[in-house]
């Protein structure tokens, strides 16, 4: 994938959206952005609408689509949240296509969200079609085909186990 926002290219600079995106994550996650390199195709097709926040990503082993109404469910998604945006942490299982994930970001009390993504080439797709470099610094990752087994142990220690723990006394 080469994508260029408009600015990008009447600015002369050919840093595609992907590349931005991956020289921010490095700041803070070096093993994450070094495994997104290596991926040099996907199981996934892209489909995207009219309306930028219309992307859905197609398993083409599976045939199976992530999402049935991509805008749909991502505005449900946004609807539910409303009841945690005075958290300053939230954790989520899944990035999908991101595009909640930019609208939540523009809540200021969000400090931080700590996404667990488990395929990779979701990450990779993501970060090629949409520019989160302005909200990088407030987003973690996990992925754990992207850390080495100590990093894992201390990725259970740090998070895991205490929200664990916090709901189950």
């Amino acid at each position: 994938f080469n994508f260029y926002t408009d600015s990008q290219t009447k600015k002369g600079k050919c840093m595609s959206v992907l590349e931005k995106n991956l020289k921010m994550l490095q700041k803070s996650n070096p093993g994450l952005v070094e495994s997104i390199k290596k991926i040099e195709q996907t199981k996934f097709e892209i489909y995207q609408g009219d309306d930028l926040a219309n992307i859905n990503y197609i398993d083409t082993k599976e045939y199976k689509p992530l999402y049935d109404k991509p805008i749909k469910e991502t505005l449900q998604k946004v609807k539910e949240f409303n009841k945690y945006r005075n958290y300053p942490i939230l954790y989520f299982f899944g990035f999908g296509n991101g595009v909640f994930y930019k609208m939540i970001l523009a809540n200021e009390k969000l400090e931080k969200v700590v996404i667990y993504e488990p395929d990779i080439e979701i990450l990779y797709i993501t970060f090629s079609l949409i520019d989160f470099t302005d909200v990088l610094d407030r987003m973690e990752f996990i992925s754990v085909s992207s850390y080495t087994p100590q990093e894992k142990l201390e990725i259970a220690k740090r998070y895991l186990i205490p929200q664990e723990l916090k709901k189950h006394g």
